[in-house]
């Protein structure tokens, strides 16, 4: 038998009818090693040629619902609420730090595809939504009371602090 490097459509398709003359070869024989080697090298042309994006976060935890057999309110069992878990589920709402903790931890669902970016209802990817949250949290100024203007603290008499409102200055 002569293996070498799967390059193309017609390795592909002659290291397949190879593999399945070689199934069922005994453990240790020098056919099952050839099986091995064919089925790495058919492995690694199908990776190359067609790779599978992972899903993105929502699509993720449905599939997962869907096959586990559970449904909104397990999830929001996991995420506190049930409006939350609908406001995530229809991409109203991003998946916050502590969301990922608790589906990676109690669901077992890999992490590195949960904190991926994603588009939300509003056509605004996960991570410009974060950003512009973040700036009004910080009290940036720039873009008129939607950039915090109204977060920022005023002084009271006794030490006192109040939150002013930008028709109020």
């Amino acid at each position: 038998m002569d293996i070498r490097p799967v390059e193309s459509e017609a390795d592909y398709d002659e290291a397949l009818s190879a593999i399945d003359g070689l199934m069922g070869a005994a453990p240790g024989s020098p056919e099952s090693d050839a099986l091995k080697v064919l089925i790495a090298l058919a492995d690694a042309y199908e990776t190359r040629r067609w790779p599978v994006d992972p899903p993105d976060p929502i699509s993720l935890i449905e599939h997962v619902m869907e096959a586990r057999g559970y449904g909104r309110k397990d999830l929001a069992a996991l995420l506190g609420s049930g409006p939350r878990a609908s406001d995530v589920l229809e991409r109203r709402r991003p998946l916050t730090l502590p969301m990922i903790r608790a589906l990676a931890s109690e669901w077992r669902l890999p992490a590195d595809v949960l904190v991926r970016e994603y588009e939300l209802a509003g056509r605004r990817s996960v991570s410009r939504n974060l950003r512009a949250t973040r700036g009004r949290r910080e009290g940036r100024r720039g873009h008129g009371a939607a950039s915090g203007e109204y977060m920022q603290p005023r002084r009271q008499a006794a030490g006192s602090y109040t939150r002013s409102a930008p028709w109020r200055r």
